[in-house]
């Protein structure tokens, strides 16, 4: 083991160039300076007083307060590549494009990733499960909007409950003050790392089988993680843009599997998991069990129907 980690030192060059941006964005920390920052984007114009349609001051600070947490998130990522370099060093480049497109997108988030969305529907749904409940168990934020449900006197949410069986644990630490922005963009920068991995396989399954070349399967991968309403979506936390980014998730993972291993009970559980977060995703469902069956005979799919089956009568 040790001869074949010594054997390959490249492999450690992406848990370095993580451990840089971690400690690049911890000393802009402590160096930077927003308002100067700010000052010399305004400089020469009367009119840059906005940036983006936010004022410009309050822009930087939020950019600037944002820099601790991105650089814990940077750091998380050297360590898992660390230890991926050490034991799965196909895993690095996934992990780097999950980390990168993280501190890209907290970033952007800077200016509400400091705190929970004004539509944390799932954190308190979360909570009432963890009571045992279906119906929360306080008057939620802002309920005079949001889409937040009242009936013979108790709230409750309306949106199906995957995102928040998510949330169970992170909940159940943090209580009703969980970031539902923080996760949501962890997720979607997750999502990222999923279709880079799911591209090769795309290429596989082809009626005409390809292999996409490194700097074309780099560039979908940007195209999908920064060029797609996913960068908006995953960057805002609230309820209806955690549940798309949750379907997106577990539909990566019922495409991954599909196209990889092809196992009908994993391919029924992820697509499951994905309607209990967005139910037109079952839309989709034709088309998969016709791309499966081209692999299986159909007396192998019924393993699929079970937790289909469980998701409809729930």
């Amino acid at each position: 083991m040790r001869s074949s980690i010594l054997a390959s030192p490249s492999r450690w060059l992406t848990p370095l160039a993580l451990l840089l941006l971690a400690g690049g964005l911890w000393l802009l920390w402590r160096l930077g300076e927003p308002r100067l920052w700010a000052i010399r984007v305004m400089a020469g114009s009367p009119l840059r007083r906005t940036l983006l349609g936010v004022p410009v001051f309050e822009l930087f600070e939020a950019i600037h307060a944002a820099l601790p947490l991105l650089a814990w998130i940077a750091l998380a990522g050297a360590l898992l590549s660390g230890l991926a370099a050490w034991l799965r060093p196909r895993l690095l480049t996934p992990l780097a494009i999950f980390t990168v497109t993280a501190v890209l997108y907290g970033l952007s988030a800077s200016l509400v990733i400091q705190e929970q969305s004004d539509a944390p529907h799932y954190v308190y749904l979360a909570d009432a499960f963890l009571h045992g409940r279906v119906t929360l168990a306080e008057r939620p934020p802002h309920f005079e909007e949001n889409d937040w449900t009242r009936y013979q006197g108790q709230w409750s949410v309306s949106f199906p409950p995957a995102p928040a069986l998510l949330m169970l644990p992170f909940v159940a630490l943090f209580g009703l003050a969980f970031n539902d922005v923080l996760f949501t963009l962890l997720l979607g920068a997750l999502n990222v790392a999923l279709f880079y991995e799911l591209l090769p396989r795309v290429g596989q399954r082809a009626g005409k089988p390809f292999t996409f070349r490194p700097g074309a399967r780099l560039a979908l991968t940007g195209a999908f993680g920064l060029g797609a309403p996913h960068w908006w979506l995953a960057a805002n936390g609230q309820v209806w843009f955690t549940a798309q980014i949750v379907a997106t998730t577990f539909l990566l993972l019922t495409l991954l599997e599909l196209l990889g291993p092809g196992r009908p009970l994993w391919i029924g559980l992820w697509l499951a998991l994905a309607a209990l977060a967005r139910p037109p995703i079952l839309l989709a469902l034709p088309a998969l069990v016709w791309l499966l069956a081209q692999r299986r005979p159909w007396k192998a799919l019924w393993p699929g129907l079970v937790p289909l089956g469980v998701t409809g009568l729930l």
